[in-house]
């Protein structure tokens, strides 16, 4: 079933490959793009901007909860994890708003909206982790005078691989989500033909950015679903 499912999953990034090429070879030269950058463009553009936003939120939330773990930093765990909680009920379209009039609008400001979020996904995944972790897990390697560092990167991290697998691949949805709203400030994105579509109230332009979406989206859930574990 699992090497069925990895066979899905190739064949349907092929078909991606074929449907972005085809998309620039026809569609991008009619009068139906209405864009001055091609699907591949579009594509990678999108690509890089997960990349770089997801690698920082991770590191920056690994750094973070090594730092509460700390004598001094644990005092403020609690502050820090309320701070996050309250953040994250904001909807990412008012973030994103405030984030275009102090810096206008433009790739770096979509990369900084991007690197918020998943600070916040990615802080809320690694506490839901902590507390799923087993108490006898904890008591041995602190019986094996191991330090909270130590058991949170050895513990909480490394023996949850399969779910932190299953959280970044959740996180990239997440992202791709996004990104689609925030072209409406004017960054090429793949939810740029969609809204330029919509703003044109071009039926065919929305449908051809729909396609690659649905797909990348299909990959990724076939990819969290093969993924061992439970989060």
């Amino acid at each position: 079933m699992v090497k069925k499912r990895y066979g899905i999953i190739l064949f349907l990034s092929v078909i991606l490959g074929l449907i972005i090429s085809l998309i620039d070879m026809v569609v991008v030269r009619k009068e139906v793009w209405s864009m001055p950058h091609s699907m591949k463009y579009l594509f990678l553009n999108t690509i890089s901007m997960v990349f770089i936003a997801i690698i920082v939120a991770i590191v920056f939330s690994i750094i973070a909860f090594i730092i509460f773990n700390s004598r001094i930093g644990s005092k403020f765990y609690k502050v820090y994890k309320l701070f996050i909680e309250l953040i994250s009920f904001i909807p990412y379209i008012a973030v994103l708003a405030i984030l275009v009039i102090i810096l206008g609008s433009g790739r770096k400001t979509v990369i900084i909206l991007l690197t918020i979020y998943n600070i916040i996904y990615f802080s809320n995944s690694i506490v839901k982790l902590k507390e799923k972790t087993s108490v006898e897990m904890i008591n041995t390697a602190t019986a094996m005078a191991m330090s909270k560092n130590e058991i949170f990167i050895r513990i909480n991290i490394l023996e949850n691989k399969n779910n932190i697998l299953k959280v970044i691949l959740k996180g990239i949805r997440f992202n791709i989500n996004i990104l689609i709203i925030s072209s409406i400030i004017g960054v090429y994105t793949l939810g740029s033909p969609i809204i330029f579509g919509f703003k044109a109230l071009n039926i065919k332009l929305i449908l051809v950015g729909i396609l690659p979406i649905a797909i990348i989206m299909l990959i990724l859930s076939l990819l969290t679903e093969s993924s061992k574990g439970e989060f």
